[in-house]
C-alpha cells in the first residue's frame, strides 16, 4: 500500500514541523524542504502526489520553483501557501493551471490547521491508503484519483 506523498516547500522549520504533523496524523506522508535550492531535486526523488508551496520564501523567484515542476511534468496537486495579497497569489495560481500544473487552491498564512485538514481532505480521499480492488464500497471519485495517482506513479 503506497501513502499519498505530500513535499512541504517552506523556508520556516517551525511552520514545516506543524504540517508534517497534520499530514502524517491524516495518515499520509510527508516531507519537508526548507531551502529553494533543494526543492527541484527533491521532487524528482520523492515524486509527491500533492506539494505545498510556500510563497514567502525570501529571495525566491515563485515563478522558477512552477517552471521547475512544469519541466518535470508533474502531475502533483499544488497548494499555494501565502499571505501575500491576493490578486499576486491569485495570478500564480493562473499561471500554474495555465501551464498544465494541476493547482489545488491557496490555502492563507498565518496556517489554520483546520483549513489544511479540509483542504487535504477535499483533495485526497478518506481511504487512499486502501488498495483499489478490496475496497468495493468507495466512490467513483476515489476509484478515479487512485487510478490516477496509479498510472502516474508507473509513468515515473
Amino acid at each position: 500500500m503506497n501513502k499519498i506523498r505530500i513535499l512541504i516547500m517552506e523556508h520556516e522549520k517551525r511552520v514545516c514541523r506543524v504540517l508534517c504533523r497534520i499530514i502524517e496524523r491524516l495518515g499520509f506522508e510527508s516531507l519537508s524542504v526548507n531551502e529553494p535550492a533543494d526543492f527541484e531535486s527533491t521532487c524528482v526523488e520523492f515524486k509527491p502526489d500533492v506539494v505545498l508551496l510556500s510563497l514567502e520564501t525570501i529571495d525566491v523567484d515563485h515563478i522558477k520553483l512552477l517552471h521547475s515542476l512544469i519541466e518535470q511534468h508533474s502531475r502533483a496537486t499544488i497548494i499555494l501557501l501565502s499571505n501575500m495579497h491576493e490578486d499576486e497569489t491569485a495570478a500564480l495560481e493562473r499561471l500554474g493551471q495555465s501551464s498544465g500544473l494541476n493547482m489545488g487552491g491557496i490555502l492563507r498564512k498565518p496556517i489554520d490547521v483546520d483549513a489544511v485538514k479540509s483542504k487535504l481532505k477535499e483533495l485526497v480521499p478518506q481511504n487512499h491508503t486502501r488498495p483499489l480492488k478490496k475496497s468495493p464500497q468507495i466512490s467513483r471519485l476515489f476509484r478515479e484519483r487512485l487510478a490516477s495517482l496509479y498510472a502516474l506513479n508507473q509513468a515515473n
